[in-house]
Formats: structure tokens, C-alpha cells, sequence
């Protein structure tokens, strides 16, 4: 590909004038958007958690979120057409919210990250740079941790394929026990002798998926600010080390089908917690009261696809005074809110999708319409899909189809160069 971008007329040095007329701050953000696979959907929580763990993302305002900053960085690339808009029917965050990237403009991060990050298909080099510092690998790689990039000490993130051989990952902990300057491990499928070293307390990003249990040493990672748990089968309760986690900031826990949430103390000593997802949870029935510990910070809490959730818990959920987002999704056996959530003052949001719920009564006028009459934002779907919106949600609502317009331009101004050079 370095051949070909050398061409006069080639697309690729022409779409290089867009990323070259950058905000300084947004180039590093692109430029890591070349660790994802071409035509894979990316998750704006990903980029987001990513970019402050990696630094990219600046505040001079002590009163301004990182994650609100990055946020902006996202709309900024969506603004010119780096990033793709997957469909948002519902009013939802930007870090809920996916996208794409076109093959080409895919190609240009690729080649303006030059020797930063590498993302190994197939073959293993040889011999890895020391300039690099990400690294992903392909779909298709099946092999164990490749020798040489032990030597790439700098390393600040790794992206496990999504797809790998049982063989892949399987000596998890000397690879990151060596990389001192790792902040982002996104690990797949790895087997069931992982364990965490003391020595990687600065990782700030971890995600695990389809382990056999979680292992050990969670508790040495003080500075990690994002925990993805998702498809450990066999995980029955949540670790103990967990409570140690004083910075982490978001939590989602997916498709665990054993675990249980009988403690009390789940969640107790996540102090930092702003956002919190359940997803396919077949074990949780109310909200641990440990979860309180958390009520100053959070903000965002999403329950979804928990088949046998109940209840939000009336001793827990109006204790959440900092809770600005709440979304009940596919819970059919939530039958009504509980009392106190006119305590809760800060929610913006919330969107209930449950067939046993009496959506009548949380209408206005209705029995259980003063629970909610103070929320801006009220989307209820019942068990008929007929929906409920408050006047303000309605407003807001938006389906959002964002072509990459700027590509397709210069694709066409390329073309008609190249016709008329031709006969020229």
C-alpha cells in the first residue's frame, strides 16, 4: 500500500489534506482508529475509555469531564467524515453510539500512523519497531503471543483478535508482566490459567471475554478506570478483589449466565463508578445494596436482557442521587418503578422497555405518574410496543444517517482527474 499512496493522482495523498487540516488533538484519536478492522462496528465507549487512557485527551477546564472532552472529539470526526454514524433511533450518549470507517479513510489512518501501530495479519514479523506502541491483531491470527514483540517494551496498548485459535493469549501473564507502559489490554478468549500480575497496577483499560473464571490479581489494578466482563460462563460470583478498584469509572458486565449476585456486597467500594451496564444476566434479581457505594458518582445505569430482574430495588435505586440515565431493556418481569425515584433529581433519561410494566399509570395523569414527572427525557414501551414519549424526548429523538461524504466527493474529483489526464 506504501507503493501505491506515492502516486500523483492516487486518493490516498489527497484525503491526507484532511487529516492534515486537523485540530492537533484529533490527529493521535485518528490515527488509533487504525487498530480496529476495516468495516468493524466501533463502539464510542471504546474510543472514548481508550483516549484517556492513553492521554490523547486535553482539559484545561478542571470543571469539564474527560469523557465529556472526548465525546467532542468523536462529533468532531463524525463532523468531517472520518467516522460513520451507525442508525441512533433513541436520544442516546455518544459513547453508547457505533461507527464505521470507509475502507479509504481506514487506509489513511493506517498510513499516518506510520510506525506507532501495527496490526499483525497472518504472518508474524521478524522483527518489531521500537517505535511501536499499539498493536492489534488481525481476525485471522492463530498463533501463541509472538516472541518478538516482547521486545517492544514501550507498548502501550494491545488489541486481541476477536476471533482466534484455543492457543492464542494462553501466557497472558509473562506478556503483560513485561509491559510496563501498558494502559489498554482488550483481551479475548484467553484460558483459564489467566492471572494478573502485581506489576501492571497502571493498566487503565481491561476487558475479558469468554474466560472460564476471571482470574486472579484484579486487585492490583488500582489505577484501572474501565472493567469489561463479558461471556465467563462459568463465573459464579464477582472476585473480591473488585472492591479495590477505587478508580474504576465504568463496569459492564455481559452474558455471565452462572453468576449470582446474592452478596449484599457486590459493587460495595466502587467509589469512582459512573457507569454501569448488566446485560443478559440471568442471576440478577434486584440491585445489590453494595451498589450505594456508588451513588455519588454514578451516572449512567443500564439493565438489559436480565430475564429475571425484578425490581430496581426500592432501598437501593433512590439512593442513586447522581443518576442522570436509567434504561430498563427487555426486563419483563419489572411490573412497576420503585417508590422514592422522585429523589432522584438529576435524571435526564429514561427508557423502560418491559411487557409486564402498566404503562396507563406512568402516563400523565396516571397512578404512578408523579414517580416520574420531574425526568425530561421518559420513553416506555409496552408489552404491545405502543410507545410512550414525554413532549421533550420527542423533540429530541433523531435518526442520524451521516454518508462519508468528503470520500465519496474526492473519490469522484479522483476519477474525473484521472478521465481527463487521459486524454490529455
Amino acid at each position: 500500500m506504501w507503493a501505491i499512496v506515492q502516486k500523483e493522482n492516487d486518493i490516498l495523498p489527497i484525503l491526507r489534506l484532511s487529516y492534515d487540516q486537523m485540530p492537533s488533538y484529533s490527529k493521535p484519536c485518528f490515527q488509533y482508529c487504525s487498530l480496529f478492522e476495516k468495516d468493524e462496528d466501533i463502539y464510542g465507549r471504546k474510543l472514548i475509555y481508550a483516549w484517556i487512557a492513553l492521554g490523547y485527551v486535553q482539559c484545561s477546564d478542571p470543571n469539564e469531564e474527560l469523557e465529556d472532552i472526548a465525546e467532542g472529539y468523536i462529533v468532531e470526526l463524525v463532523r468531517r467524515s472520518i467516522l460513520e454514524l451507525n442508525y441512533s433511533i433513541f436520544p442516546i450518549p455518544v459513547r453508547r453510539e457505533t461507527y464505521k470507517m470507509h475502507d479509504l479513510v481506514h487506509d489513511l489512518a493506517q498510513y499516518v500512523a506510520g510506525n506507532e501501530c501495527l496490526t499483525i495479519k497472518g504472518a508474524i514479523p521478524e522483527a518489531i519497531l521500537d517505535t511501536i506502541r499499539h498493536v492489534s491483531f488481525g481476525s485471522n491470527t492463530y498463533c501463541t503471543f509472538p516472541r518478538p514483540l516482547m521486545e517492544a517494551k514501550k507498548l502501550r496498548t494491545i488489541f486481541y483478535p476477536v476471533k482466534i485459535g484455543p492457543m492464542f493469549g494462553s501466557s497472558i501473564e509473562p506478556e503483560i508482566a513485561s509491559f510496563r507502559c501498558l494502559r489498554v489490554l482488550e483481551g479475548r478468549d484467553f484460558d483459564d490459567s489467566v492471572s494478573l500480575p502485581e506489576n501492571i497496577g497502571k493498566l487503565k483499560l481491561l476487558s475479558c471475554y469468554n474466560l472460564t473464571s476471571l482470574g486472579e490479581g484484579i486487585e492490583h489494578l488500582s489505577s484501572l478506570r474501565e472493567l469489561a466482563i463479558m461471556r465467563i460462563y462459568k463465573l459464579a460470583s464477582l472476585p473480591d478483589g473488585l472492591r479495590h478498584l477505587t478508580s474504576l469509572e465504568v463496569l459492564e458486565i455481559h452474558s455471565c449466565e452462572s453468576l449470582n449476585f446474592w452478596d449484599d456486597d457486590d459493587f460495595k467500594g466502587l467509589t469512582s463508578l459512573n457507569t454501569l451496564s448488566l446485560k443478559d444476566l440471568r442471576g440478577l434479581v434486584s440491585l445489590p445494596k453494595g451498589l450505594q457505594d456508588s451513588a455519588a458518582a454514578l451516572t449512567h445505569l443500564d439493565i438489559l436482557e436480565c430475564l429475571n430482574f425484578t425490581s430496581p430495588s426500592e432501598s437501593v435505586l433512590p439512593n442513586l442521587l447522581s443518576l442522570q440515565s436509567l434504561t430498563i431493556g427487555e426486563c419483563h418481569k419489572v411490573e412497576s418503578l420503585p417508590e422514592g425515584m422522585q429523589r432522584l433529581t438529576k435524571l435526564l433519561n429514561l427508557t423502560i422497555y418491559s411487557y409486564n410494566l402498566n404503562t396507563s399509570s406512568y402516563r400523565e395523569g396516571g397512578e404512578d405518574w408523579p414517580k416520574i414527572a420531574h425526568i425530561p427525557r421518559i420513553q416506555i414501551v409496552d408489552n404491545n410496543y405502543s410507545e410512550h414519549s414525554s413532549p421533550d424526548t420527542i423533540n429530541h429523538c433523531r435518526v442520524f444517517w451521516i454518508p462519508c461524504a468528503l470520500v465519496l466527493l474526492l473519490v469522484c474529483l479522483v476519477l474525473v482527474l484521472r478521465f481527463w489526464l487521459s486524454f490529455s
